[in-house]
């Protein structure tokens, strides 16, 4: 990744403008093609995919949840997620796997959808 620094919001802007006419000047005919309701198709799929990756995932390792609402159960799939996350890429150390899983609670809770 190559990082730029400006020393103005004018140069700032002036460098975007230039890497935007570049990469539309790099557009393919496929990617012209793209219609409004296109992305939405793939988005929909993208959606169906990702509740039926949850509802097979909380079937089986968390079947007590399988009567829970759908963000119940998204809740419980991030939880684990960044529980495993964090407890994979930190040190091993005692009491490493309670701090991961209070921390991916904390987590869970900050962003859980009311």
């Amino acid at each position: 990744m190559e990082v730029e620094f400006f020393d103005s919001l004018e140069a700032a802007q002036a460098r975007l403008r230039q890497a935007m006419e570049a990469a539309d000047a790099r557009v393919k005919p496929w990617q012209a093609a793209v219609k409004v309701g296109d992305c939405f198709r793939r988005h929909a799929a993208l959606a169906l995919a990702m509740i039926t990756w949850v509802e097979v995932w909380t079937r089986t390792f968390r079947d007590h949840l399988s009567a829970r609402p759908f963000a119940a159960k998204l809740a419980e799939v991030r939880e684990e997620a960044v529980m495993q996350t964090i407890f994979a890429s930190g040190p091993r150390r005692k009491g490493s796997r309670r701090i991961a899983a209070t921390l991916a609670t904390l987590f869970s809770a900050a962003t859980r959808v009311a």
